[in-house]
């Protein structure tokens, strides 16, 4: 199975976050797992470990922002193709693109 999560806690980003952890301990229990996050500084660098992929979604714009999260998602669906859950942190404008995906 293949996890993708969106979310908006930046502190995924840092290593040595309790969250980044924990996220971390998730990817042990699937094959693929990675984690779009959305972020306000344009400084902040993907991450790859393995199965466990975290992908800095940087944007000044908002819409722009989400328009990005789209296109990165689709590519990263296409990428498994089958055998794919996504989830997302709130069932707003994240859960609405989620779902499109």
């Amino acid at each position: 199975m293949k996890l993708i999560t969106i979310g908006t806690d930046e502190n995924i980003l840092d290593t040595n976050s309790r969250a980044h952890l924990r996220v971390k301990e998730y990817a042990k229990l699937v094959d693929s797992y990675t984690v779009f996050v959305f972020t306000k500084n344009e400084n902040d660098k993907n991450i790859i470990d393995g199965n466990f992929k975290i992908i800095a979604v940087y944007d000044s714009n908002k819409l722009l922002q989400i328009l990005r999260l789209f296109v990165l998602l689709k590519k990263e669906r296409f990428r498994f193709a089958s055998d794919v859950i996504i989830s997302s942190q709130d069932p707003f404008e994240i859960g609405l693109i989620s779902y499109i995906a």
